[in-house]
């Protein structure tokens, strides 16, 4: 099915911190301006800027360091000139849950249920450019089905997988068997494209451990296409972090590059080269709130406990781009499928799906079981547009550039289900609070804004005690 025919794309969002040690210099410059808070946050994206917001309740002053110059990480919104019409890009809609209600409120942001799809779809390879022969998806009836015994299962067996990685002991053995597997047990095979569809960035999910799967495609969401629905900002997106950004104030230092952290004293010591200069922050706690890979985490002296947990973490690719294409039919949606694969689903790396907007404009929606960079990303998805006028489907078809481009990478971080059975979960939610520093950040949760929002809720009172 198309995307938006069944739900709209969640929040999922990853804070935007890119470290650099800069080894070259003195890590902790002479000289230096100096910032005393009681919490350091690093990165700026969804669930960064959301803690910085609610520890200002509790009355903790806070200083966000963010690598880029705006807040929300890789949610942006695109104005059409002459229109003023906003298409998101990366984040587009959220669960109706207390927690982000809350947060849209005190901002006074306008939202509303997310917009019905309209337009038509077409389902083609873009290996070759030709449309797929007798392809029927499944039905309606029959997602529906799937779906309501899906939620079943997640309610009655998994109920915890929402709040973050609280895993049992031992963990159950099928969600550490590859999703395949889950959905042959469970008679799911009608529901598999949706959730492709829905889970978009987690590579090839049916060798995923099933776990990372019904984390992404979990309850809160299956609550909301079988309830109230989903919410986005009439606004674009754009509105809540403008917002954050007015309310924290000087308190966020932006295009910050972070030096070394030291944690060894009675206070955490930040040090960053900003453009106004070099700072050094002392600190009682310190929140990593961008992805805890290794790279990113250079510039802090991890010990090995710490060392050995991150460095178990791998990563997905995932990019979203707003492509501009003509010679295609208005409205028409094109998603990317296969003859010759397991529910038809598409060899990656390779597009998802070109998603109509305005005329010209497609969200081009780009995935990999692998890292890779912009530029190799943005050469496949014209490559796979190119196909179409190459294998005359649509002749005129061509590929014109991206009006925005947003890799996310590294997405839908996690480990090998051999890890996950071996109790790395408990081992890294151990490091909550160790050496006086906390995690908050889509590792800890999943790629989805509205449960990143929740999971800082549960994570709160251990940083303010």
């Amino acid at each position: 099915m198309r995307r938006r025919e069944f739900i709209k794309a969640s929040g999922l969002a990853l804070a935007g911190a890119v470290v650099s040690p800069m080894v070259s210099r003195p890590l902790f410059a002479r000289g230096s301006q100096v910032i005393e808070r009681d919490v350091c946050v690093i990165g700026g994206g969804s669930a960064g800027t959301y803690l910085s917001v609610r520890l200002g309740d509790f009355g903790k002053s806070v200083v966000l360091l963010e690598s880029t110059d705006h807040l929300g990480g890789h949610a942006q919104t695109y104005m059409v000139p002459g229109s003023g019409i906003p298409i998101d890009v990366g984040v587009v809609d959220f669960e109706q849950t207390p927690v982000v209600l809350n947060y849209f409120n005190r901002f006074g942001i306008a939202y509303g249920p997310g917009a019905a799809p309209g337009g038509s779809s077409a389902y083609i390879d873009l290996r070759t450019g030709l449309p797929l022969a007798n392809y029927t998806p499944p039905s309606a009836a029959a997602i529906g089905e799937a779906l309501e015994n899906y939620y079943q299962i997640l309610t009655s067996t998994y109920p915890y997988l929402d709040d973050g990685f609280q895993l049992p002991d031992p963990v159950p053995q099928e969600l550490v068997e590859p999703f395949s597997s889950f959905v042959t047990n469970h008679g799911l095979q009608a529901l598999v494209p949706t959730i492709f569809a829905y889970g978009q960035g987690a590579g090839n999910l049916l060798q995923d451990p099933a776990l990372y799967v019904l984390k992404l495609f979990g309850l809160n969401v299956v609550s909301a296409i079988l309830g109230g629905g989903f919410l986005n900002l009439q606004g674009g997106t754009v509105q809540l972090y403008s917002a954050a950004t007015q309310y924290l104030g000087s308190n966020v230092v932006f295009n910050a590059q972070l030096r070394c952290i030291d944690r060894s004293g009675a206070q955490i010591k930040v040090a960053a080269d900003t453009p106004a200069g070099p700072v050094t922050i002392h600190c009682n706690k310190l929140v990593w709130a961008a992805p805890p890979t290794l790279s990113n985490l250079a510039p802090v002296d991890l010990d090995v406990t710490e060392a050995s947990v991150f460095g178990k973490l791998q990563s997905k690719c995932y990019a979203v781009g707003l492509a501009s294409i003509s010679g295609l039919p208005e409205g028409l949606s094109i998603n990317n499928l296969a003859p010759d694969t397991p529910y038809n689903l598409p060899p990656l790396p390779g597009i998802y799906i070109l998603e109509a907007t305005v005329p010209w404009l497609y969200l081009a929606l780009f995935g990999s079981e692998n890292p890779l960079g912009a530029a190799d990303i943005e050469m496949r998805i014209a490559r796979q547009v190119a196909s179409l006028a190459q294998a005359g489907t649509y002749p005129a078809a061509s590929f014109e550039g991206f009006q925005l481009f947003s890799n996310h990478t590294p997405f839908l971080i996690g480990v090998s289900g051999a890890d996950i059975a071996a109790g790395f979960y408990t081992r890294m939610n151990a490091l909550q609070g160790y050496r006086n520093t906390y995690y908050n950040s889509a590792a800890f949760q999943t790629n989805d804004s509205s449960l990143i929002w929740q999971f800082t809720e549960q994570l709160l009172p251990q940083i303010v005690g």
